[in-house]
Parts: C-alpha cells; structure tokens; sequence
C-alpha cells in the first residue's frame, strides 16, 4: 500500500497521470536504445567508422607497392643497361675494337694482309639498266630470260 505522502486526490491523479501521458522525458531514448534495429544501426555505423580509415590505408599501401615494384624493375632495366655499356666502352678501349674499325670504316688492313674485293656483277647490271631508260617490261624479261 502507498504511504500517506504518496496518496493523492482523485483530480491530482488525474493532472499526474496527464502529465506523464505528455511528457515521458528520458523513457523514449531509452526506448530508442532497446530496440533492435537501432542498436544494429549503431553497430553498423561503427563498423564504417572503424573500416574506413582501414581501406584507405589498404588502398594506399596497395598503390605504394605497384610503384615500388615498378621503379625496382626500372632500376634492374638501368643496371643491366650500365653492365652492357661498361662491356661495351671496354672492348672499345681495347686495340681490336680500334683495327676493327679501321678497317671498316676506313678500308685500311694490316702489314702482311691480303684484301680482296668481292662485286655483285648482277647488280651492277641491273643499275645499268635502271639507269639506260628502258621500261620495267623490258628489264623483267632481261632479268628472267638472260
């Protein structure tokens, strides 16, 4: 039974319970927070929260990787092309590199050498007849029939 403090008249009772009909104050977020699809919402939107910095990183160490594997095979590239030229400026340095290239660019041999000119007379023939003004027909039939 209440106590006598907490017995009120029938017109109290009545503004009492009016007023708690209009005004349930903190009850509605408790209400909020006990159902189910809310706290589910909430769980989600820390799970984004949480996730979101996550993949950017993931994204940016994925992108940082392919770069960093892209400039390693650059650098693998620019080494064995540093190989191929030091092997190539050292056979330049030496005195074969250097008879080679007298003689071919400059048509000289050495002491005690044979040089021996070998012509293509068939090209020599079909410059000439290029050059005699004869029609294509007729430089064909020489060609084949000659």
């Amino acid at each position: 039974m209440l106590k006598k403090d907490y017995r009120l008249s029938r017109t109290r009772k009545v503004s009492y319970v009016q007023k708690s009909a209009t005004f349930q104050g903190f009850g509605q977020i408790k209400n909020i927070f006990n159902s189910q699809n809310s706290l589910t919402l909430i769980a989600l939107l820390l799970l984004i929260l949480i996730a979101w910095p996550l993949l950017k990183n993931y994204t940016r160490e994925r992108a940082l990787s392919s770069e960093i594997n892209q400039v390693s095979s650059e650098i693998n590239n620019y080494q064995d092309q540093n190989q191929n030229l030091q092997k190539l400026l050292a056979y330049l340095q030496t005195d074969k590199s250097l008879e080679e290239k007298a003689r071919v660019a400059m048509g000289m041999k050495l002491a005690g050498e044979k040089v021996v000119v070998i012509t293509d007379n068939n090209a020599l023939a079909t410059t000439a007849a290029t050059s005699s003004g004869t029609s294509n027909f007729s430089r064909w039939f020489a060609y084949f029939f000659n």
